[in-house]
């Protein structure tokens, strides 16, 4: 099954994303500002919102776009007009900030049977790249030691995350609640 779902699922990553992973520094700035920008209401994404605010750390937050109707492009008109933003996106917006980049880490094709495999996919992609790039807010570890999930050390990003969670305690849309199977 998870070969079938990797095989449908055209996944297209940013270009030049894997040598930046893979580079002995962590990813600029400069490089998640550069990131593809071109959202359509036919893809879902793993994004990569850049804030910055005049004499102010540049903040950067990492999500998934997985609307059955409107894909990524749903999610950037959502914070266009400031509804459903994330708790320290928001909170960074009214301190001043402005999202001066809406960047795709990677995009596919809105799949034609939308499942709750496929958001599961997204949201393990979500999480990787929230912890590969740094982006969940500092006083945050999420039980773990985040130094063995980040490529780098954690004081060498020019940034500061503004996520308050790991994607992965998020049930996707489509899962029903497991339910108690009583024992025999």
């Amino acid at each position: 099954m998870l070969q079938a779902l990797m095989g449908d699922a055209l996944l297209d990553f940013a270009p030049g994303l894997h040598a930046v992973l893979t580079a002995e520094t962590p990813p600029t700035i400069e490089f998640l500002k550069h990131l593809p920008q071109d959202a359509d209401k036919n893809m879902w994404a793993v994004y990569c919102l850049v804030l910055e605010r005049l004499n102010a750390r540049t903040k950067v937050y990492v999500g998934s776009g997985t609307a059955s109707k409107g894909g990524i492009a749903a999610r950037f008109k959502q914070y266009d007009e400031e509804k459903n933003l994330p708790v320290y996106v928001a909170e960074a917006l009214a301190d001043g900030y402005d999202i001066v980049s809406e960047g795709l880490l990677v995009t596919s094709p809105h799949p034609i049977a939308t499942g709750p495999y496929t958001r599961c996919l997204y949201l393990a992609m979500e999480a990787t790249f929230t912890f590969a790039l740094n982006a969940v807010i500092p006083s945050k570890d999420f039980g773990m030691d985040l130094r063995g999930v980040c490529p780098w050390p954690l004081e060498s990003f020019e940034y500061e995350g503004t996520c308050s969670h790991n994607p992965m305690i998020e049930t996707p849309a489509g899962f029903e609640p497991m339910r108690k199977v009583p024992l025999i």
